[in-house]
């Protein structure tokens, strides 16, 4: 009994199909792993810079109101932590939206937010309204003669 040689071919060919067709589809998942580690990398990465950003638009609003306690007419310090408190809003929204999974952090991200929208930032602009009283007030003061 002589096989011919197609058939052997054949054979050869079609026993090859499966490990190739495997092969094909352990790549496939293995890329679409790949691909979504990339994707959470990408995640991770805004997380962070946004968190970072957070960090430093705080720091900005502290500098800030220091700068506008320490000189009281230089009305750019104020300009600036308003600005800073718009850029903290910002990032603490980004962050929200880049966490939406993980709700520990969503949840303190929108704590810390509040607190700054309703305590902090209500605080700050009191120091900033007594501070231009008191320069008014020494201004008059000055104005008519009085000494405080």
């Amino acid at each position: 009994m002589q096989i011919s040689r197609s058939s052997i071919m054949t054979k050869i060919i079609l026993s090859t199909l499966p490990i190739l067709l495997g092969a094909v589809i352990v790549s496939t998942i293995i890329h679409k792993m790949a691909s979504q580690k990339d994707d959470e990398l990408e995640r991770a990465v805004a997380m962070t810079d946004a968190v970072n950003h957070a960090e430093l638009e705080m720091v900005k609003m502290s500098e800030a109101l220091r700068g506008y306690l320490l000189s009281p007419e230089n009305t750019q310090e104020f300009d600036r932590k308003k600005a800073a408190d718009e850029g903290y809003a910002k990032n603490a929204k980004k962050l929200s939206e880049l966490s939406k999974d993980f709700t520990e952090i969503v949840e303190l991200n929108e704590k810390m937010a509040k607190y700054d929208e309703t305590d902090l930032d209500r605080i700050e602009n009191e120091v900033g309204e007594l501070i231009v009283f008191r320069l008014t007030f020494l201004d008059w003061l000055i104005s008519h003669n009085r000494t405080a």
